[in-house]
């Protein structure tokens, strides 16, 4: 199956990079190296925008296109030159349903192994076949492209979505140890696993199967019963192929094959690649119909895209809606329409979708409202909204998962962002002032109506909160939308343009009148910002007032019994949050309703009622996620056992006194129950999270046998200056 059969070489590409998270460049017409002077070394780290990518096919017309490779876009590459190479990798490597036809062999396409570098090597000389591996600063010819031979490059996916493309996997086992252990007593051992210890006690179990003799196949099935079985809750099947494999490597360093040993494959068709956490229960069906304006974004949404989600596109819809009526509405308790969505989603899922859609949307009726894509500070922030009509702001962010954790580094100009976005969510009528050592440059806020839409995978957004960010204030404001189930069809032919009568409705909601005029600026053309938005009243029907406040004593309840719960104060704050939620959410469906009459109206039982079910919705699989992805947490566990070996270590040193800042990484391993390449990676993941600083040669001399690098922590660090 091609699915892009009847499509032009961009027209394919531009489907890869908008739908499945990938990067591209051109190509010479007919070849497979770039044009004359173009650099294409930006395009492996950044994928171009749509406006890249439609200048970039003007500039080169009727080019071939390329697809960088590597750990960035999750994609290894076997390329097959023959059929005897394609036979041979076959044999070798795991099944992947997606291959690329090329002009006289085959590219076969991973997704990157998680945990593991993949170098890019010619097999000709250690295989003896006519293939390569490529990963890390390699690129491909993209599908439909034309090979200088004539021949088009073609994609073939057995009818697989990309999601289900297996990592490449390792080499098949090729090691025949006589089995030397009783399998019965092996199992008695692993009866039982104990809390946190999900990945050691697989990994420990997996060891001894392979010292028993079993083949990587029947090990592999196996731990995944064992993880089914016994963990709670089991580990994602990806997560645990990465435990098996790296248990298999190191297996077959310390016991090298018999060069006649049969081999082995594993066979990984229909592994689900689920994220421990992923709430598997389908949404209702009532939330993903809300009528009215929502539903009219949500259905031009779908069809401007090639592939999406009503999930997604009702997140999107919802700061749509709420950025254009900010600060033109208010409820009974002066709380606007401003709102704060994550999209969550793996690649190739249409989470991106509503980004597209509300973009061209406020493009076409908002003046100044979008606000910049990527924020280099709080400051910059500030700036944006001080600005006369820039007040009604809408931020579309790219990568969040990755933003929110540029925002927590101390040292970063983004470290006040969060805090900035916490401060502005329910601040819409008391100032904000921005202070400087240059008094000139203070601003100050007097109104301002923040929305705020990101995209992310959701391994990266749950990485950002894993380490004990779960109680940030910026979370409970948040409405996480995140979608496991199936993708939505393909849209073969999508119609960009928007149809008349939404765009005529928008435009009625963003011109309501909000009584704020322009100000004056003074003889140095500095504008003082002393108008005040008056937004208009938009009260409830007594009937949906009685039903918010049952509905907010509901939320009180749980509130209380939740922290005492597995989330903790994550979800005493995310339900304590929800009346202020559900009275946003009523305005924006009343809008929704009503359009730019609602200033005339009220908010009815019917809006305040889709509210609630909605907010409670999304409250609720917050606080699921929170209990089964962040506070089951292995890798937080391992941080915080590290981080207590190097305060024992400074104790210890310290009484000896041979007192030194932090501790080595030899004492550290010495404490963590896992193999010291696991270690590694944890203190290479804490050193990028800015949780631990490596001290390199600490007091080095001249007679000094060897440097001593020394782990310390950053918080304490921290401490220790302020004290100073």
């Amino acid at each position: 199956m091609n699915i892009f059969s009847n499509l032009t070489p961009f027209e394919a590409v531009q489907s890869l990079v908008q739908e499945f998270g990938l990067s591209a460049f051109p190509l010479r017409p007919g070849d497979k190296i770039p044009p004359e002077g173009f650099s294409w070394k930006e395009y492996q780290l950044t994928a171009p925008s749509d406006e890249k990518l439609d200048e970039l096919n003007e500039t080169y017309p009727n080019a071939n296109w390329a697809i960088p490779l590597g750990e960035r876009w999750d994609i290894v590459v076997v390329d097959c030159d023959d059929e005897e190479a394609l036979k041979w990798a076959e044999k070798t490597f795991v099944h992947t349903p997606w291959r690329v036809r090329t002009g006289k062999g085959w590219h076969l396409y991973y997704h990157y192994p998680r945990g593991t570098k993949v170098r890019s090597e010619n097999l000709r000389a250690s295989k003896g076949v006519n293939a390569e591996i490529k990963a890390d600063g390699v690129y491909v010819v993209a599908p439909q492209s034309v090979h200088k031979n004539g021949n088009r490059y073609t994609l073939e996916t057995e009818g697989a979505e990309w999601e289900w493309v297996p990592e490449f996997g390792c080499l098949p086992s090729e090691t025949a140890i006589d089995p030397t252990i009783d399998l019965s007593s092996v199992e008695a051992c692993f009866s039982e696993v104990t809390t946190g210890e999900r990945n050691n006690f697989l990994a420990r179990y997996a060891g001894r199967l392979f010292a028993a003799g079993l083949p990587l196949e029947q090990v592999m099935e196996r731990v995944k019963a064992k993880n089914a079985d016994l963990c709670t809750p089991p580990l994602p099947p990806r997560e645990v192929m990465a435990v098996v494999g790296s248990i298999y490597r190191t297996h077959q360093r310390n016991h090298p094959a018999p060069a006649d040993a049969p081999d082995q494959a594993v066979n990984m068709d229909g592994v689900e690649w689920a994220d421990s956490g992923t709430i598997d229960r389908p949404w209702p069906e009532d939330i993903l119909h809300p009528g009215g304006l929502l539903e009219e974004i949500m259905n031009y949404t779908t069809v401007s895209s090639i592939r999406t989600r009503p999930v997604y596109s009702l997140a999107g819809a919802i700061v749509l809606l709420g950025a254009l009526a900010g600060q033109r509405i208010k409820g009974e308790t002066n709380l606007t329409t401003n709102m704060y969505c994550a999209v969550l989603g793996k690649s190739a899922s249409g989470k991106d979708a509503p980004k597209r859609a509300v973009v061209r949307l406020l493009g076409k009726v908002a003046i100044n409202c979008l606000g910049d894509s990527d924020v280099a500070s709080d400051s910059a922030i500030v700036t944006h909204l001080a600005k006369y009509g820039f007040q009604r702001a809408c931020y579309v962010f790219d990568e969040l998962g990755v933003f929110l954790k540029a925002c927590k580094n101390p040292n970063s100009p983004r470290a006040g962002v969060a805090k900035l976005l916490t401060e502005l969510f329910s601040r819409y009528d008391t100032p904000y002032t921005k202070g400087y050592a240059d008094e000139d440059n203070v601003k100050t806020l007097w109104w301002q109506s923040l929305s705020l839409l990101g995209m992310s995978v959701p391994e990266e957004f749950w990485a950002s909160v894993q380490d004990g960010e779960a109680t940030n204030g910026f979370l409970a404001r948040l409405l996480v939308f995140e979608d496991a189930g199936d993708p939505a069809p393909r849209n073969p032919s999508p119609r960009t343009d928007p149809p008349e009568e939404l765009l005529a409705a928008l435009r009625d909601v963003w011109e309501i009148d909000g009584g704020e005029r322009e100000p004056e600026t003074d003889e140095k053309g500095v504008t003082a910002l002393d108008c005040i938005a008056k937004p208009n009243l938009v009260a409830m029907t007594a009937e949906a007032r009685a039903f918010h406040d049952a509905q907010a004593d509901e939320a009180d309840r749980l509130a209380i019994e939740k922290g005492d719960g597995k989330a903790g104060p994550a979800a005493s704050s995310i339900y304590g949050r929800l009346p202020e939620h559900a009275l946003k959410l009523g305005l924006i469906y009343a809008v929704s309703r009503l359009g730019g009459g609602v200033v005339s109206g009220m908010v009815d039982l019917e809006d305040i009622q889709k509210a609630w079910r909605l907010a409670r919705e999304l409250a609720d699989r917050l606080v699921t996620k929170l209990e089964t992805a962040i506070h089951a947490s292995d890798f937080e566990r391992l941080c915080i056992m590290a981080e207590e070996a190097i305060r024992k270590y400074v104790k210890f040193e310290t009484a000896r006194k041979r007192p030194k800042p932090g501790a080595p990484r030899s004492a550290i391993e010495k404490a963590l129950p896992v193999p010291p390449r696991v270690v590694k990676e944890v203190l290479d993941k804490m050193v990028a999270m800015n949780r631990l600083r490596l001290h390199a040669g600490w007091k080095k001399t001249e007679n000094s046998r060897r440097p001593l690098d020394l782990y310390r922590i950053v918080r304490e660090i921290e401490e220790d200056a302020d004290g100073e």
